[in-house]
């Protein structure tokens, strides 16, 4: 009896791990992150809420509807008014039909912005394949490492004279990135082939294209007007982190310039990986007769002969780990790892969101909570009542004379009960903190 039950029991494990694996494994982290996840719904670093927000009110009297099935579903292929489609992400992924369908979409006088690190190969056999060519298909973007780019423009009216200034941060630090350009090859000149808009220099005052756009006319009907891809290969720098800055507002402002002011359609849910789009783009130069629609990222690992060993080695250590830990009476003490405190880190950047959204009350509660920390780090006192006896207890700890911490603390009720708080209030609030910082000992 008890063999059936723990068979059963594993049997549910590996399933629920095979689950586990395909649906995206588990769930996403609520701390502070610093990964690219250009999700709209983020205010990250590398979230795009920001511009988000911005193209939601950039065409006065238009509107921004988001794609969140597929594009045949969520796309019209023939919108009443001119229209644009807009990704902003890691890397584009789309079946057949999704590719038929912006074809159609931008076929039709529409327009299609692109920014992200890889390009679906089935778009670009259509977009462009060997328009300068017959030795240049499509091969995907190049890569240039460095810690900065400055980003500019090709027409005289928007090109700055000094350019925009973009790094890469992780964690507060500026670090190498693999900033993506168009090869030069596919750049001939040819009028239906890349049209050259924008480009960035390195550190070595190089310069690559990373804005082109292409014209296109659908091949199989001739009578419908055509409209323009615009293709960007850097997507960081349309990220929160960027957009906080008035240097990334300005480059943004100036990129989406160039669409037709109508209705935008935003597609957040058609990204993935730069690595899985590569790959696919690689067996699809090597197969272009494989099913596009048929093709899955459990699929794609199995037809790979190491990456399926990889797969079942992973399931079998799995299963191996569950039989034996089934047989453990005796509960595992887990290993306590020292924390690590990110939180004025996150408070930091949030309050700079913040800042920037005119939100001063919000802006004046982070700076609170950032004091409060300072002063439980610092001099173990407790914060839960901010009352005489903290008053007393922090000035004798600090130095700090009880008067000083008393106007913050009525200070910071004050803005509390307000509904709104002016730039004078928050200025003052500050200047009032900053007092206390440098008085204490």
């Amino acid at each position: 009896m008890k063999r059936s039950v723990a068979i059963t029991l594993l049997a549910t494990a590996i399933l629920l791990l095979v689950l586990f694996v395909l649906l995206g494994g588990g769930g996403r982290s609520k701390n502070f992150s610093w990964k690219e996840s250009y999700k709209i719904n983020s205010d990250q670093p590398y979230g795009t809420s920001i511009i988000n927000d911005m193209l939601g009110s950039y065409f006065p009297g238009k509107g921004l509807k988001k794609i969140t099935t597929d594009l045949p579903t969520d796309l019209p292929e023939n919108p009443s008014d001119i229209s644009n489609y807009v990704f902003i992400g890691e890397a584009l992924y789309l079946d057949s039909a999704d590719v038929q369908q912006l074809l159609k979409f931008v076929a039709n006088g529409n327009n299609a912005f692109i920014s992200s690190k890889s390009l679906p190969y089935d778009l670009m056999f259509y977009v462009y394949f060997e328009e300068c060519g017959y030795d240049a298909p499509w091969n995907d973007y190049l890569s240039k490492e460095d810690t900065m780019a400055v980003m500019n423009f090709f027409h005289h009216d928007l090109e700055q004279r000094v350019g925009f200034d973009y790094q890469y941060v992780r964690k507060h630090k500026t670090r190498e990135y693999r900033w993506n350009y168009i090869d030069s090859v596919y750049l001939c000149g040819m009028d239906n082939g890349f049209t050259e808009l924008g480009y960035f220099e390195s550190s070595d005052n190089e310069q690559y294209v990373n804005f082109a756009k292409v014209y296109y006319l659908h091949m199989d009907d001739y009578s419908l007007p055509g409209g323009t891809f615009y293709f960007h290969s850097n997507p960081l720098a349309f990220t929160n982190i960027q957009m906080l800055d008035e240097v990334g507002k300005n480059y943004a402002e100036s990129i989406f310039s160039h669409l037709d002011a109508g209705d935008i359609y935003w597609d957040n849910y058609s990204q993935v990986r730069e690595s899985f789009s590569r790959s696919v783009n690689r067996q699809r130069r090597r197969d272009p007769t494989m099913s596009l629609s048929s093709e899955t990222p459990l699929k794609y690992v199995l037809e790979n002969r190491h990456l399926s060993w990889a797969w079942f080695t992973l399931l079998g250590m799995g299963a191996l780990y569950l039989m034996f830990r089934a047989k453990r009476r005796q509960r595992i003490i887990p290993i306590e790892e020292g924390n690590t405190n990110t939180s004025l880190e996150f408070i930091s950047t949030i309050g700079a969101l913040y800042f920037n959204k005119k939100n001063h009350k919000k802006l004046c509660i982070q700076k609170m909570r950032m004091f409060l920390s300072f002063v439980r780090n610092r001099y173990n006192v407790p914060t839960k009542k901010l009352d005489k006896a903290f008053a007393q207890q922090l000035s004798q700890k600090s130095g700090v004379s009880e008067d000083r911490i008393n106007e913050v603390i009525n200070y910071y009720a004050n803005i509390s009960k307000s509904s709104h708080v002016s730039d004078e209030k928050l200025k003052g609030f500050h200047q009032e903190i900053e007092e206390v910082y440098k008085l204490c000992k």
